[in-house]
């Protein structure tokens, strides 16, 4: 029963993948090179959650 909760959790974290990745091109007027970039730029919620 808990597979439909991953299943959300990973579209969730699709869908905002994307959104941050629009909001680095409006911010920076060209898209990231790598995921390295939005880290460096946004930080990464997996040091939140620790």
């Amino acid at each position: 029963m808990a597979r439909p909760r991953f299943k959300c959790e990973y579209q969730a974290n699709e869908f905002a993948s994307g959104l941050v990745g629009l909001l680095y091109i409006e911010e920076n007027g060209y898209g990231p090179e790598s995921y390295a970039d939005l880290m460096h730029q946004y930080g990464s919620p997996v040091d939140e959650l620790d």
